[in-house]
């Protein structure tokens, strides 16, 4: 490439026609320029769009420039401004007549387009600054700008007390500052509602009004202001004028605003009048303020919109509602409750129903404020104002909310207290119907003896557990949220502090409950609960004890489980006493608990957990006889019991019964430390076999016999699913396995009776349970042998490939692995009446593999980077199908592909790059499992990804980053995160560009003191000598190093002692080489005098196979020069 040397100018005028407006001159300089100086000032006489610029030459000081023009109609300047180089302007325009009455300024910045609107018709402009000597590139247009500027008369007055309508212009310009006054003469006026009309009402970022005015009730000056994309709103005025100020700033406009004004006299408010008003919740309600004297029952109805269960209207009154003596406020509802307000005593309310009336009433000795109210509708009127109770009885209370009604967002406290004496402590236990939504909690509020106050809040995710309350009050507080739940109910049992006042309640399988004495218990107790489940099918209780928190006085206060073990068959007892007892489940279907104490000292207590769990009733052995040919489901509880063994005892009795197929669901799982084992006669050999099971996904079984037992044994660990499996009776010999539906990536057994029968003919149907699947992959054993010639295994299918019918057929010893390019297929076995064999074993297994088939081509029209995935399955055999990924933008001349270090690709696959060098002739790299995955260089702005695959089915995962840009600019990614054990390949372009001075920072991961070894590698690496560097900084022990690299750089190596360095790369515009391709490699602490000597020894090999290739690269230099003459 050659190019001109530093120190002369190269020049580039491009010239544009823009639709009759005038030209448009680019103007690029290179260094060195020479200063210039703009005219101070120019006058145009028409208003013909300008386009103004700088001379050829570069800005090396301040420069000012002023520009006149004639009075627009509109009174503005359009100036759009366009620089891609970094300075910075500064602008002034003026509304007078002399260039120095300058007042306003405004900044653009480098990369910026800008268009702005000024009031005025003389323009100043100066250049203050352009940065690093670049060559200047910008430019002014001016023109007349049309917009409407804001010409309204002030003061506007109005008289009467009709509505008026108010707005700005709606396509405003730019720059305003204007103010008008509005006034309603008619005395009657004391209030103006101010409203915004429409939908359009809206003002740019930076655009508004401020509306200000004098309240004459409050006394005090009030401003509000609308600006940007905020909510018009309306809202009161207490006065008879106002002042509006609209202003915009220099970016864009928008629709601009419309509003009504409406009049009202005192003596009338919003909205008034005999005629019922609907309301939505939330909804403010407030007379005029001020009222007017000699109001006489002024009366308004109000209904409030949506409906919820036993509805009321909350009254929230605004703080400074005020009337003055003698006036009155009424609110009614429909069953004649009214409740009157006067002076400032405004309590909030509650209104039953979800209608009310207000009437107000004022005499002639003044007025004040007047009244203002939210409104929100609630519902459970009754549960609301119902008072907590008192008892003075030991009997336990049901205590609860209303169910499954529309109550949203109650807030209710209500105090419950006991009188009698025995009362000192209360046990609440919760109802299992109990149901809170999100925002919904239950609090109980209670104090001790001690003056302690203890809170206990209930929420939806708490566990509804018994619990006890050492005192005989509390105050509960219900709140609930928007969503309808049934709500809460508990009982409340009140007794003796000490006392085990707890009852037994129903284990619900499922849930966990705590069971707990009183802490610390009474003397001279003994008491006996029973506990049992609901649910038939429960034969096991889990006993967990808690935090060794359980402690009896040993030897003397018991805790007794009494219950009929049904592993055993007999009553059996567990008793626990003095501290620390262990875990323990109870096999039955129910227990009794027996606490008793002496009247001696008490210790803690007890406090543990108890679950019921369900085990099917799998613990009775029992045989199963069946008497015909169909199918049989054989399956556990699923959720088993650990640690018990249990046998069952299968048989079929039907004379053609004499084999069994057993065929397990994919769900079977039976956990670490259980096993399953069927133990049968084999009727050919007469011998016993079994076969055990552990874990999940088993293989089918063929037993030839007509029963088994089977042999269940569990582990001490949590239960998985269990065991599920069907099974299938025939005669001997007959293949009797099922039709099958494949799932998705998993595999399939299927097989013949070993040996199978004679006279067989009988066909299977297999599909696929996901509409994805294309692919089903065939796989047989070693084992597989027919009677050659004779007997046959026949595979049909609908080949998607194809668009055909393939039919495979199989006999003798020959066969072979293939795949089904289709989603289902035909099994046929025939078989003729002479010699039978081994038959046939094979696997099936169905894949997706059509996304990356259906990937479209790609094509981008920006500079980002891309990153390219994998597809996450692709199992053809010989896949080779192409992508093409397309950059649009015309400074991508050129493509950096990056390989992540976790990019992995599957064994014999291969990715091919596929593009055109510079001279159109098509090239092609590759990067396969077997390859250090180094990045590539494409000369192109387009490449084809194709996937080649020589096994079926060798998964790869990568994401691919491609970074696009100018040819020859080094725009690799930085590797920021050096690892040790890794090899890192960086290059530049090949060649590179000119003009390049480029930064890169690299830190190695880890302990201080890592060595980083650079290599360059390839023949071909070449810098213009003394023009082009490659340059390393970095402080090591000696200090700051700097190390530059210059013309041939193969066979080069550099050792980093340091944690943290920095690559530059610099090329002049002149000449350039082939560029650098290099290796960092990081080898170990060098701090560390081991690990320094192993770095010092992987640096002395680095240089020595260096220097090979440098040997390597001087022949291979010599012969291209000899080979050129």
């Amino acid at each position: 490439m050659a190019l001109q040397k530093r120190g002369l100018i190269l020049l580039t005028v491009a010239i544009l026609s823009l639709s009759g407006v005038g030209i448009w001159y680019l103007v690029n300089i290179s260094n060195p320029c020479t200063a210039w100086a703009w005219d101070q000032v120019e006058t145009f006489s028409t208003f013909d769009t300008q386009i103004i610029r700088p001379p050829d030459g570069c800005v090396e000081e301040a420069n000012l420039q002023t520009f006149i023009f004639p009075k627009s109609e509109s009174g503005f300047l359009r100036v759009t401004f366009n620089s891609t180089n970094a300075i910075v302007i500064r602008s002034y325009y003026e509304l007078g007549e002399e260039p120095a009455e300058a007042t306003h300024r405004t900044g653009w910045y480098d990369w910026l387009t800008k268009t702005v609107d000024f009031s005025g018709h003389i323009l100043t402009i100066e250049i203050e600054e352009i940065g690093d000597n670049r060559p200047l590139d910008y430019y002014f247009q001016i023109e007349q700008a049309v917009c409407d500027s804001f010409h309204f008369p002030s003061p506007v007055t109005f008289d009467g007390l009709e509505k008026q309508i108010i707005e700005s212009p709606h396509n405003y310009c730019n720059d305003l500052n204007t103010s008008q006054h509005f006034v309603f003469t008619d005395p009657q006026v004391q209030t103006i509602y101010l409203k915004p009309e429409g939908s359009d009402n809206r003002f740019d970022n930076g655009d508004g009004v401020i509306i200000s005015y004098f309240d004459k009730v409050e006394n005090e000056q009030k401003y509000v202001s609308m600006a940007g994309y905020k909510t018009f709103y309306p809202f009161l005025m207490n006065t008879n004028e106002f002042s509006l100020n609209f202003y915009t700033d220099y970016g864009g406009t928008w629709f601009g605003y419309i509003y009504s004004l409406d009049p009202y006299p005192c003596a009338q408010w919003l909205d008034s009048g005999s005629d019922r008003q609907t309301l939505d919740s939330s909804s403010f309600v407030e007379s005029a303020h001020p009222y007017c004297d000699n109001l006489v029952n002024f009366r308004q109805e109000f209904t409030l919109n949506g409906s919820t269960f036993d509805p009321y209207v909350r009254i929230t009154f605004d703080t400074r509602s005020s009337l003055k003596d003698g006036d009155t406020l009424v609110l009614g509802d429909s069953s004649g409750e009214v409740q009157e307000f006067s002076g400032s005593a405004f309590a909030d309310a509650f209104i039953q129903g979800d209608s009310f009336y207000t009437e107000f009433n004022s005499n002639e000795s003044g007025v004040d404020y007047g009244y203002g109210f939210e409104v929100e509708l609630c519902g459970c009127y009754n549960y609301v104002i119902e008072e907590g109770s008192s008892f003075d009885t030991l009997d336990n209370q049901l205590i609860e909310s209303p169910h499954d009604v529309d109550c949203p967002y109650l807030n209710v406290s209500k105090q419950y207290s006991w009188t009698d004496p025995e009362a000192t402590s209360v046990v609440i236990i919760f109802n299992p119907n109990t149901s809170l939504d999100d925002h919904s909690s239950l609090t109980f509020t209670y104090s001790v003896e001690s003056g302690e106050s203890i809170e206990k809040t209930i929420r939806n995710d708490t566990r509804l557990q018994p619990f006890v309350i050492e005192s005989s009050e509390f105050n509960l507080t219900f709140v609930s949220g928007s969503d309808s739940q049934y709500g809460f109910n508990f009982s409340a049992y009140p007794g003796p502090e000490g006392f085990l006042n707890i009852p037994a309640v129903p284990l619900v399988v499922g849930q966990t409950y705590n069971i707990e004495s009183s802490h610390p218990y009474a003397s001279n107790l003994n008491h006996t609960w029973s506990y049992e489940s609901p649910s038939e099918s429960v034969d096991l209780y889990r006993i967990r004890f808690e935090g060794n928190q359980t402690s009896l006085e040993e030897n003397e206060d018991f805790l007794t489980f009494s219950y009929v073990d049904i592993t055993l068959s007999q009553p059996a007892d567990k008793r626990i006493t003095g501290l620390d007892p262990q875990d323990f489940d109870i096999y039955a279907t129910e227990f009794d608990l027996t606490f008793s104490s002496n009247d001696s000292v008490t210790d803690y207590g007890y406090k543990f957990t108890a679950e019921a769990v369900p085990c099917g009733q799998w613990r009775q052995p029992m045989t199963i006889v069946f008497d015909d040919l169909d199918e049989r489901t054989v399956e556990s509880s699923h959720n088993y019991c650990p640690s018990f063994n249990t046998t069952r005892h299968y048989s079929w009795s039907h004379v053609n019964a004499t084999s069994l197929f057993i065929d397990f669901s994919h769900l079977t799982n039976i956990g670490e430390g259980s096993s399953l084992t069927l133990v049968y006669l084999d009727s050919e050999s007469n011998s016993q076999k079994s076969k055990s099971y552990t874990g999940s996904d088993f293989d089918p079984l063929l037993i030839e016999t007509s029963e088994f037992d089977l042999e269940f044994l569990t582990g001490t660990g949590e239960p998985e699913y269990g065991f599920k499996f069907q099974v299938y009776p025939g005669p001997s010999g007959f293949i009797h396995s099922p039709d099958m539906v494949l799932d998705l990536n998993r595999e399939y057994t299927i097989q013949s009776s070993h040996p199978y029968g004679n006279n067989l003919n009988h066909t299977w149907h297999y599909s696929t349970s996901d509409d994805e699947v294309d692919l089903i992959q065939i796989r047989y054993t070693s084992e597989d042998s027919l009677e050659d010639n004779e007997d046959f295994l026949v595979f049909s299918y609908s080949d998607f490939e194809q668009g055909t019918t393939v039919t495979k057929e199989f006999t003798g010893q020959n066969f072979q692995d293939f795949d089904i390019h289709g989603r289902a297929f035909n099994l046929t076995f025939t078989s003729n009446d002479s010699a039978t064999d081994y038959g046939f074993k094979f696997t099936a297994e169905a894949f997706a593999c059509s996304e990356w088939q259906q990937q479209p081509d790609l094509t981008f029209d920006t500079l980002d980077p891309q990153t390219i995935s994998s597809p996450t399955e692709y199992c053809r055999s010989g896949l080779s199908t192409p992508r093409n990924y397309n950059w649009t933008q015309p400074d991508a001349t050129s493509l950096y592909i990056h390989f992540p270090e976790d990019t992995h690709i599957g064994n014999n696959t291969s990715i091919e790059f596929l593009y055109k060098d510079g001279a159109g002739n098509p090239q092609s790299q590759s990067r396969s499992s077997n390859l250090m995955l180094s990045p590539i260089v494409i000369t192109d702005n387009e490449f084809d990804l194709e996937i080649i695959l020589k096994d079926a089915y060798t998964p790869s995962e990568y994401t691919i980053g491609v970074y696009p840009g100018d040819e020859g600019f080094v725009n690799a990614p930085m590797i920021s995160q050096l690892e040790q054990g890794h090899t890192y390949t960086i290059q530049s372009s090949h060649p590179y560009g000119d003009g390049i001075d480029h930064q890169w920072q690299y830190q190695t991961v880890g302990e201080e003191g890592r060595r980083v070894v650079v290599t360059f590698i390839g023949l071909a690496g070449y810098l213009e000598e003394d023009y082009d560097y490659l340059k390393f900084s970095y402080e090591d022990a000696q200090g700051s190093q700097l190390k530059s690299f210059t013309g041939d750089l193969p066979g080069k190596t550099l050792a980093i002692d340091s944690t943290v360095f920095e690559m530059q790369f610099i090329s002049d515009g002149s000449n350039n080489g082939f560029g650098y391709e290099c290796t960092f490699e990081v080898v170990g602490p060098a701090d560390d005098d081991d690990n320094a000597a192993v770095g010092d020894q992987k640096s002395m090999e680095t240089e020595k196979a260096a220097r090979v290739l440098a040997n390597h690269y001087q022949l291979w230099k010599e012969k291209l020069l000899s080979r050129n003459g």
